[in-house]
């Protein structure tokens, strides 16, 4: 992995190298931090000059981008945390922020993946991210991934290593470029640092149901969301409260992994063995129709960067709750993004 994936730390402007745009966000940050803390005051001035003198001892941080050559002086971990989170308040307790902030977050599988990375940070979760795709992204994605067409050809993982990076700084991520296998699976599953939540957004259905076997072993919770057309299926499996759970919430039946090796994704065979997880009568009209001419007229299976967004923010409601230590039981939920049908 290249070493300009991540940002660089400097205490003293004068460390950061010539020629670099420098942003001041620190000075902004601080009055954000003057009104998060004293609300009462937040539109008296001399309160908050008084705060802001202070506030001299306090020494920011310079965090330099090397990728856009840009550096923002920026308030220290903690307090740049206390302010980043602080409109959650009290909808996300001060223990549930800590919880979420700390929960080590795995994900596999960076289209929808990559959704979720984005309102698991804003939300102020994902101190630790470990990520993994094969593929570089393409124009076609862009139809549901945040990405400019600058990124295109981008390695999805760097693209949103970098992205993560700008939203939170000081988190850490360890990026598989080269995706997952089934020889790999249990390391990203167990480490070093063993996950607390791992994200299944993949096509590959042998390393999909090989991944909850071990999630199973390790006593890991799995969250998968899918995209139905205008409808959303969230699927929750807690191994970590049930660790003889069946896969898949049993809908294999008698199940062979060899059924599932080497299927080619979005192939007719790959359709036809999704429909064995996949609850027929939750299918729109739309994408039945679609999935009949992949391969055809359709190249694959088509998906919406509205669902898209839906899901990404139920998954990320599911791991805050689970890492809070709320009750997420279980099962399976279908959002239905129509509202407006007679």
């Amino acid at each position: 992995m290249d070493k300009k994936i991540k940002p660089i730390f400097f205490t003293d402007k004068k460390e950061i190298p010539r020629g670099v745009k420098c942003i001041d966000a620190f000075h902004p940050e601080l009055k954000e931090l003057f009104k998060g803390r004293y609300p009462k005051f937040k539109n008296n001035a001399k309160k908050q000059e008084e705060f802001l003198k202070k506030a001299d001892a306090i020494k920011g941080v310079y965090v330099y981008f090397p990728w856009s050559n840009t550096a923002v002086h920026t308030l220290p971990k903690d307090l740049f945390l206390e302010v980043r989170s602080a409109r959650n308040k009290n909808l996300i307790t001060k223990e549930e922020q800590r919880k979420f902030y700390n929960a080590k977050i795995g994900i596999i599988g960076l289209s929808i993946g990559s959704n979720i990375v984005w309102p698991l940070l804003v939300s102020g979760g994902g101190s630790f991210l470990r990520v993994a795709d094969p593929d570089t992204i393409e124009l076609t994605n862009l139809n549901r991934l945040f990405y400019p067409i600058s990124e295109i050809g981008e390695s999805k993982v760097v693209a949103a290593m970098k992205k993560a990076y700008e939203l939170n700084p000081f988190i850490i991520i360890e990026p598989w470029v080269n995706g997952v296998s089934m020889s790999t699976l249990e390391k990203f599953i167990t480490g070093p640092k063993k996950l607390d939540i791992l994200i299944d957004e993949l096509d590959d259905l042998e390393i999909k149901s090989q991944l909850r076997i071990l999630a199973r072993k390790h006593k890991i919770p799995v969250l998968m969301a899918t995209n139905l057309g205008e409808k959303v299926m969230i699927d929750v499996e807690r191994f970590d409260l049930e660790p003889k759970r069946e896969i898949f919430h049993g809908l294999l039946g008698k199940f062979n992994n060899e059924e599932f090796k080497n299927l080619i994704p979005h192939s007719p065979m790959w359709i036809k063995a999704t429909k064995k997880i996949i609850d027929q009568k939750y299918i729109s009209p739309s994408l039945k129709s679609s999935l009949q001419e992949v391969g055809k007229t359709v190249a694959g299976v088509p998906q919406l960067g509205i669902t898209s967004s839906v899901s990404s923010a139920f998954i990320t409601l599911a791991i805050l709750k689970i890492a809070a230590g709320k009750k997420v039981r279980s099962g399976r939920r279908i959002i239905d993004t129509n509202v407006w049908k007679v």
